[in-house]
């Protein structure tokens, strides 16, 4: 393989890097026969990914390894993907509000503005004849503001601040948790989510927002007419489709972890 050299990346302002681990899994990829599994590239067009790409090395990995597959896969990854339409939700494994470490908290959840390019790892060295490799990460940018025009952050620290150490309200009440069943589509990192998920988890932020509004006495008007009108753009375009996946419908939305990346 070819010795990879340390990349600095910029990351601008209301952007965060976006990876999507799940896809960069060999079995998740290629599928597993003895378990009957089919993989993405079954599921997806992904023509261009090739098992034969990848390198034979002396330890065992379950990582893609080769550009070329990197490249067709977040390529096809981030296709579904639409700026300016798809939706994007923040989610955390862990928040110091609750004590319940096996569910997901939803953060927040914006529009997605502006999708960054691919990038290659620089090599110490000519990567003639030897395995090169891709950065997985793509530098996203949202539409979440101070202001909460279009998408908000959840109340967290208001709650922590005025709960007075759970002496007035317990801060828990206010938190917004993915829906037990959906655990796979908030957890990789970045991924897709389902359209039904995608509404599930709108109607959890808006219910967490009306306790909060009760608890905490913030002015959230902005925040439930946000929510209102893109479950009107999900439920319109889910009419229109009996099965379709999140990057689907035109209206993709897709989430991505706001702690440490971990999976």
């Amino acid at each position: 393989m070819a010795a990879l050299q340390a990349h600095a990346a910029s990351v601008s302002a209301y952007a965060a890097a976006a990876l999507p681990y799940l896809w960069m899994m060999k079995p998740i990829v290629f599928g597993n026969n003895k378990e009957a599994e089919i993989g993405l590239i079954e599921q997806h067009p992904l023509d261009d990914v090739d098992q034969s790409y990848e390198p034979e090395l002396p330890f065992k990995t379950r990582w893609v390894q080769d550009h070329r597959n990197h490249r067709a896969l977040l390529e096809c990854f981030w296709s579904y993907v639409k700026p300016e339409q798809s939706l994007v939700f923040f989610y955390a494994k862990e928040v110091p509000l609750v004590e319940d470490m096996g569910r997901r908290v939803l953060v927040g959840v914006g529009r997605v503005e502006k999708i960054g390019g691919l990038t290659e790892y620089d090599y110490e060295g000519s990567p003639e004849g030897k395995t090169r490799s891709l950065l997985w990460e793509r530098m996203v940018v949202h539409s979440i503001r101070p202001e909460f025009k279009d998408g908000f952050l959840l109340p967290y620290h208001e709650a922590l601040e005025k709960s007075n150490d759970g002496r007035n309200f317990d801060p828990a009440e206010v938190v917004a948790f993915c829906a037990e069943d959906r655990f796979t589509e908030f957890s990789f990192g970045t991924e897709h989510v389902g359209d039904d998920a995608g509404i599930e988890a709108l109607l959890a932020c808006r219910r967490a927002l009306l306790r909060a509004g009760r608890a905490i006495q913030l002015p959230l008007s902005l925040q439930e007419v946000w929510i209102d009108k893109q479950l009107g753009r999900l439920w319109k375009k889910r009419r229109r489709f009996s099965r379709s996946r999140l990057n689907f419908s035109g209206q993709p939305v897709f989430r991505w972890e706001t702690s440490s990346r971990k999976h």
